[in-house]
């Protein structure tokens, strides 16, 4: 467990491909988001065998939480974490703004 930036929140990584709370507790506090992903983006990468490193694409979807936001605040949240990550991540993930984003209930059950 850590704490988020600002200190009040904590967080943790679940085994996989979640970090609790979501992507949507953002809404507030976009300025966060990066610190928020970062153990999920180490993690992501430690994933990656060595003669893959430069070519893997980062995708990060939202589930429950972001679909319950208004669809102009899930773009705030995800521009945010696109332009974020592309400006401090120091791992060679190939990003692509189209990569990011809420995914539909229905994909979600697949």
């Amino acid at each position: 467990m850590a704490a988020l930036a600002g200190g009040t929140e904590e967080f943790s990584v679940l085994p996989g491909i979640k970090i609790k709370p979501g992507l949507s507790s953002f809404s507030n506090n976009v300025g966060g988001l990066y610190e928020y992903i970062r153990p999920l983006l180490a993690a992501a990468a430690l994933d990656v065998p060595p003669e893959c490193v430069s070519t893997p694409e980062l995708h990060i979807r939202g589930t429950a939480g972001m679909r319950l936001l208004p669809e102009e605040v899930q773009a705030v949240i995800w521009d945010n974490l696109f332009e974020q990550i592309l400006l401090k991540e120091k791992h060679h993930f190939i990003l692509r703004r189209s990569n990011f984003g809420t995914i539909s209930g229905m994909l979600f059950l697949k």
